[in-house]
């Protein structure tokens, strides 16, 4: 799933250290200026119709979702893998 490891898989943002990402200055502390700063320019890129809200149903998929929902088309298209019954078989 292009490179991504651990919980950057269920995230938005392909950002290995979220809370260092938010260390403008690199002094080794973030200030409430920084966090705020970081969770707009988050918001803001999440925000594509700049309503100024977010809604699950216009999120983008995460990298985990979009696997999850190609499986299941798989599925649907060419039925449960081989020695797998399908649920209306059991």
């Amino acid at each position: 799933m292009g490179g991504r490891e651990g919980a950057a898989l269920f995230s938005y943002f392909f950002d290995p250290q979220p809370v260092t990402a938010a260390d403008s200055d690199f002094n080794s502390r973030i200030t409430l200026a920084e966090a705020q700063s970081i969770a707009d320019r988050r918001f803001a890129m999440l925000d594509n119709a700049g309503t100024g809200a977010l809604t699950l149903a216009a999120l983008p998929k995460t990298p985990v979702q979009s696997a999850a929902e190609s499986r299941a088309k798989d599925r649907r298209r060419n039925g449960p893998p081989p020695g797998v019954e399908a649920a209306s078989e059991r």
